[in-house]
């Protein structure tokens, strides 16, 4: 079972050899990733957290929802749960005291060191998400959509994904816009 040294230097190396820079926050001890999403939600902040025997990637959405209305919240978190509904890798988190959503991907690692494939899903799949599901999040949260009809039509795909697994980065290491 790989430590927490062992995992840091694995993803250190790991971002060196794909070409990745990513802001280290030495004090929160996280890696922070800005990554463009081509839908409404923008620039999407992606924290890295590498932990004892497992690394953990929280994509946070920039917009929040009124934590004070209950309806909005209540319906955002249906919407949150229907599209992340069988889902085997990654869910939705919505903080119910600040209005924030965020994704939430955790990479164990139990038996032995990560490799690049594993470590660019893990940066990835929480843009990916945010890129089919983000627009979805604004109509219901802002516009009062029925989260039911809205999670149907989220179809963005999973271009961001397809891209970090892909190794397609730019030469600073940033995501740049979805095309």
């Amino acid at each position: 079972m790989p430590s927490k040294e062992e995992l840091e230097l694995c993803f250190r190396e790991y971002l060196d050899r794909d070409g990745l820079h990513a802001m280290h926050d030495v004090p929160r001890d996280v890696y922070i990733f800005l990554v463009e999403c081509s839908v409404k939600v923008g620039t999407v902040v992606v924290e890295i957290h590498v932990l004892d025997e497992r690394i953990v990637s929280l994509a946070r959405c920039a917009m929040r929802v009124d934590a004070n209305d209950s309806e909005t919240m209540h319906r955002v978190s249906e919407y949150l749960q229907r599209a992340t509904y069988g889902m085997s890798v990654g869910s939705f988190d919505l903080n119910f005291d600040e209005g924030e959503a965020l994704f939430r991907t955790t990479l164990t690692c139990g038996s032995g060191l990560p490799c690049d494939d594993s470590l660019r899903m893990v940066i990835g799949m929480g843009p990916s998400m945010w890129a089919q599901y983000g627009d979805g999040f604004l109509e219901v949260a802002f516009e009062g959509a029925d989260p039911k009809e809205v999670v149907g039509s989220s179809d963005a795909g999973m271009s961001v994904l397809e891209r970090a697994l892909a190794g397609e980065f730019d030469e600073d290491g940033d995501h740049g816009e979805e095309s």
